[in-house]
Parts: structure tokens; C-alpha cells; sequence
């Protein structure tokens, strides 16, 4: 399917604004993530489901906020004249 700039933007702003996947947010919540996931860890370390080692290693670090990417495809036409030299 071929998409000019503007129909291929809309499409990529229809699926963002679709809430039941995506949710705005008033803050970034990079950093609160971050603590419950480091607080469930502890818990499991506490409950003896994981070693410190391997706690240490599931636990991020320096997190970064996430950034939603669009990437449009870009397909090489052959026109009608590559066509005929082609043949």
C-alpha cells in the first residue's frame, strides 16, 4: 500500500490516540516505574524468589523516558520507462 506524507501522519496520530492502548499522561512516569519495579524485586529477594545477583541484574538503571517513533516506508517505484528497459 502506497500512503502520501499527510494520510501516512494521520494514520500514525488515529493509532496514538487510540486510549485503549495509549494513555496521556500529565508527568513522566519513567522514574515512578522505575521504583516499583526495584520495590517488587526487593520483595521477591525478601520472599527468597530470586538471589541478589540476579536481582541486580533484573533491576533498570538509568531509564529513559520512551519516545513514540514513526518510521514511513519508503518502496523504490519503477516507472513504466524502467519497465521497458527492463525488458
Amino acid at each position: 500500500m502506497i500512503q502520501n506524507t499527510e494520510d501516512y501522519l494521520n494514520e500514525a496520530m488515529r493509532q496514538f490516540n487510540n486510549e485503549e492502548y495509549y494513555k496521556r499522561v500529565q508527568k513522566d512516569l519513567t522514574a515512578d516505574h522505575e521504583q516499583q519495579i526495584h520495590e517488587f524485586i526487593n520483595e521477591q529477594v525478601m520472599n527468597r524468589e530470586f538471589d541478589s545477583e540476579v536481582a541486580e541484574f533484573l533491576k533498570p538503571h538509568k531509564s529513559r523516558t520512551p519516545v513514540f517513533y514513526v518510521f514511513q516506508k519508503f518502496i523504490n517505484l519503477i516507472t513504466l520507462e524502467d519497465q521497458l528497459f527492463l525488458q
